[in-house]
């Protein structure tokens, strides 16, 4: 072979080498031990809707996907550092503002409120002065907007455990008086458990309404770049619709919420939460 040829060879080898390099992604997707049906089992278990619909998204820009399965706290460090790339589903609030940024997961959202029967219709939390209200380390603090007053008003007990299934125990158990939680997994949890649904009420006008759910991408991730966004709103609150900066065009982080959006507007997210569905009793 003539130099030159060896040459433009190597070079051509070279280029290939470092596109794949370059293409070469893996996208870790963090989540709490504890189950949350249909969305994921229990670890080492990670099959669900979780699993299968962000593989789906990272497989379409050229990424594998990774799980690791964390106590939320620990893993709300991670998110912090950027060693977990992004959370798969997570609410607003002030304080993950600032570690983490928020796309859609075409997956529906909203909070409800369980408690036992006998409790008049709640709808908004104020009227939970005097009631325990039952509340697990990860979740946001859902009494910011109330008065300092009202906020005293209302106990808090603490659920060792992430698990919905674990609030409502202590619910029937009467130790709370009122459980905030994802509708999806409520309205999952009644259809697989048909006998509780006579010892619960789940209060649907409580705690915002319907609303579409988030996946939470670490800012410190090596996957996001950011950039102010121009659609920001200073005249209106900041949320997970309206946020100070978002992931630069051409980071995986972008790419990775066109994606999703993708397959929401196709109908592909729908169906895999039909198909998670259990069958009705």
């Amino acid at each position: 072979m003539r130099p030159g040829h060896r040459w433009r060879h190597g070079l051509v080898a070279w280029a290939f080498w470092g596109a794949g390099l370059a293409q070469a992604c893996t996208l870790t997707m963090g989540y709490r031990p504890e189950a949350r049906p249909p969305l994921m089992a229990e670890a080492p278990d990670d099959s669900g809707v979780y699993l299968e619909l962000f593989t789906r998204a990272a497989k379409r820009i050229g990424c594998d996907l990774r799980v690791e399965r964390l106590p939320k706290l620990r893993m709300i460090e991670a998110l912090k550092r950027g060693e977990v790339d992004f959370y798969p589903g997570m609410d607003f609030d002030d304080e993950r503002n600032t570690y983490l940024l928020f796309m859609s997961n075409g997956l529906p959202g909203g909070l409800v409120g369980v408690s036992r029967p006998d409790l008049p219709e709640v709808t908004h939390l104020r009227q939970l002065a005097g009631r325990r209200l039952l509340r697990n380390p990860g979740q946001p603090q859902y009494l910011e907007d109330l008065t300092e007053a009202e906020r005293a008003a209302i106990p808090i007990e603490k659920v060792v455990s992430a698990s919905l299934q674990r609030g409502v125990e202590m619910l029937l158990r009467e130790r709370g008086d009122f459980y905030v939680y994802s509708q999806l997994s409520v309205d999952h949890l009644l259809r697989m458990r048909p006998e509780w649904r006579s010892q619960l009420k789940v209060h649907r006008r409580c705690c915002g309404g319907d609303s579409r759910y988030h996946a939470a991408f670490a800012k410190a991730s090596p996957h996001m770049r950011l950039e102010p966004n121009p659609h920001f709103r200073s005249d209106q609150p900041e949320g997970a619709d309206n946020q100070r900066v978002r992931a630069a065009p051409g980071s995986v982080a972008q790419r990775f919420a066109q994606a999703l959006e993708r397959m929401t507007k196709a109908g592909e997210v729908q169906q895999l939460l039909e198909a998670a569905k259990g069958p009705a009793d």
